[in-house]
Order: structure tokens, then C-alpha cells, then sequence
């Protein structure tokens, strides 16, 4: 297999991914459980893939490390809704996500500092 010269950057995202993942309630209760670290990319191909509908049913205390620290929740019926996973995000995230939209939209509406908006978004065009 030739990897790219980013190999290592890679791996190191998804480790630390995986990492995350394990301390999640969900991936630590798994079977079989996933690892709470790889160090190569064969590893992390040995990983079974999350049905989607599995993953959407859980609750999202479960899906994330630390539930104490989510602020509030992003989407549709407060992150309950069966076709859509929720959202967790913290001030700063919630900045990032209004910054984006707003440069998305920074051609269609008018530059007006006091002009609000309002993004509407489904499961199918997100």
C-alpha cells in the first residue's frame, strides 16, 4: 500500500478519533469492542463500520465523551428525531457554525449589520 507523505497526519486524526470514540458510552459498551488506540491504518481498518440507523437510535448522552460539557443541542426536536443525528456544541462551535453560514450566505443577503436570517435545513440537503 503507498500512503501519501500525510500519512502521519492522518493517523494521528483518526487515533485520536478512535480514542474519543472508546470513551463514548456507546463504542465502550460495543461488541466487539472497538480499541482505544491504533497505530496503523490497517488497524483502523479492522474496525467494523456503525449501522447508521444503529448509531441514530442511541441516545445521545451515549454518543458523546463528556455530556456535561454540551451546552445545547443542534437540530430538529432537541436532537430527537429518528432521522437526523443530533448535534452537541459548545459557544465556540456555535460561532464557527453562524460564521459559516454567514459567509455561505454573504452574497445573497444584504450587508446589513441588524439583517437576521434564518438557515433552514433537512436531513436530505444538510
Amino acid at each position: 500500500m503507498t500512503f501519501s507523505p500525510d500519512t502521519s497526519s492522518l493517523l494521528h486524526r483518526l487515533d485520536s478519533v478512535v480514542k474519543a470514540a472508546a470513551n463514548t458510552g456507546y463504542y465502550d459498551n460495543s461488541n466487539p469492542p472497538i480499541p482505544h488506540g491504533i497505530s496503523s491504518l490497517d488497524a483502523f481498518q479492522t474496525i467494523p463500520p456503525t449501522p447508521i440507523l444503529e448509531y441514530r437510535a442511541q441516545k445521545l448522552a451515549d454518543t458523546v465523551t463528556d455530556p456535561s460539557a454540551i451546552e445545547w443541542v443542534v437540530g430538529p426536536y432537541l436532537g430527537q428525531s429518528p432521522h437526523n443525528v443530533p448535534y452537541a456544541e459548545d459557544s465556540s462551535a456555535a460561532v464557527t457554525r453562524n460564521e459559516l453560514f454567514r459567509h455561505a450566505l454573504s452574497q445573497a443577503v444584504t450587508q446589513n449589520p441588524n439583517a437576521s436570517a434564518a438557515v433552514v435545513a433537512t436531513h436530505q440537503t444538510r
